[in-house]
């Protein structure tokens, strides 16, 4: 796994090696509503955060990003140990993703989409609280009509029970 997301993360950078100057490139930002998925969604309520974006493309059909962005999920109340406990989580995914657009013209295109990364995660039980980081990946399909992007895309973390579907929509300068 983790060298499937170092190798997801290495190809944009390969690849801008060989890129003409004159490629499309841009800033977006992103807001997103996150619905905890499996054993997640036990202890997290819904997620809302949003993020910024950096576009280059690579051909007509191809375009790769680094994104960055925070989304803090709802507590839950949890009976455990004779008591109730709330949790709540936030995470920071720090994130390099590839689009391949299938057809379509300039006013809107069809997309499916991975993003590799690195998830900074911060949980609060209680009074307590603990962060970690973990590698993640999230596959997505999306609709650009203009500057807009509307994308859903499924959170995988390693390591953790952290899934989540992401559902975006943002504006690309």
């Amino acid at each position: 796994m983790k060298k499937l997301t170092l190798l997801a993360l290495a190809l944009p950078l390969v690849a801008t090696l060989s890129i003409n100057e004159a490629n499309a490139e841009g800033l977006g930002v992103h807001g997103t509503l996150g619905l905890p998925m499996g054993d997640f969604s036990d202890f997290a309520g819904l997620g809302f955060g949003g993020g910024v974006s950096w576009t280059r493309e690579l051909n007509e059909n191809m375009t790769y990003a680094a994104k960055v962005s925070y989304l803090t999920f709802g507590g839950k109340d949890v009976d455990a140990f004779g008591g109730s406990t709330e949790y709540s989580y936030s995470m920071i995914p720090v994130v390099a993703k590839t689009n391949y657009y299938f057809g379509g013209s300039e006013s809107m295109r069809f997309y499916g989409s991975l993003s590799a990364g690195y998830y900074f995660v911060s949980v609060d039980v209680g009074s307590a609280s603990s962060s970690s980081g973990e590698i993640g990946f999230a596959p997505g399909v999306g609709m650009e009509m203009g500057n807009l992007d509307f994308n859903a895309e499924y959170h995988l973390i390693d390591g953790s029970n952290l899934t989540y579907l992401g559902i975006n929509v943002g504006y690309n300068f």
